[in-house]
């Protein structure tokens, strides 16, 4: 989902504009590439132009746009319980047996389309802030009573989770715990590495509603259980307490 809050009908600044010549960019490209009505040996300019055109003006603000005013739900629904979905997959690969696969500039949400819109320039400067800002934040956190209180970051991040700092921090503190229990991690080729890990069924009310999994060696054991499937179950829409975060 490449949408951003100033495509939902509430602005129209530079990065909207941006937004639309990206989407613009990735119909022309898909139209070409599927040769019915235009391609890119016999390109149809005049389908191509009419195109762009209807791109545009479908995509731009507006109160008189019908296409935007009931897009604009739907999108805020499945962005809303699908961040959450990506978090949970997220957790699961960072903690299955292996070395974490993870894209540079994924490290944050990244909303890109097919190539050339995937090859735009990472700011890793950003990425290094904030995920300075975040390690501060926990340190400062643990060393105020009660030890390890990481509710109000939580809590932060999820109300405002659009920025992405919430992956981010889900993506530190996983790795930081891989590092430190490298003997729960099979498949890591590290001395001391000799972990088993194993899928357990999850119990209760809402098992349905999640997956579980856990590692374990001789005096050790761990488990993760993310949630999925939340649109399924919630008809409201709420975010999970910040004690499932921390």
């Amino acid at each position: 989902m490449v949408w951003t809050a100033a495509a939902q009908g509430k602005a129209h600044d530079e990065a909207h504009d941006q937004l639309i010549a990206r989407i613009s960019a990735y119909i022309a490209k898909a139209t070409k590439e599927a040769k019915v009505h235009t391609s890119w040996v016999n390109p149809n300019e005049d389908y191509d132009r009419a195109l762009s055109k209807f791109v545009s003006a479908i995509l731009k603000p507006g109160s008189h746009l019908r296409f935007l005013n009931k897009f604009a739900p739907l999108l805020q629904r499945v962005a809303y319980y699908g961040q959450f979905n990506a978090l949970a997959q997220l957790l699961l690969k960072l903690t299955a047996p292996g070395v974490p696969d993870i894209y540079q500039g994924n490290e944050r949400w990244d909303f890109s389309l097919v190539d050339p819109d995937n090859q735009r320039p990472v700011d890793y400067e950003q990425h290094r802030q904030l995920l300075d800002g975040l390690k501060r934040r926990v340190a400062q956190a643990e060393g105020e009573p009660p030890a390890g209180d990481l509710r109000a970051l939580a809590q932060e991040l999820v109300e405002e989770s659009a920025d992405g700092r919430i992956k981010l921090f889900v993506t530190y503190r996983t790795l930081d715990f891989r590092q430190e229990q490298v003997a729960l991690i099979p498949g890591r080729r590290l001395p001391g590495a000799q972990g088993q890990r194993g899928a357990s069924r999850a119990r209760g009310s809402l098992c349905a509603h999640g997956r579980r999994a856990g590692g374990r060696r001789a005096g050790s054991a761990d488990s993760c259980a993310p949630p999925g499937g939340g649109a399924g179950r919630r008809k409201r829409r709420r975010a999970p307490g910040p004690r499932r975060l921390g």
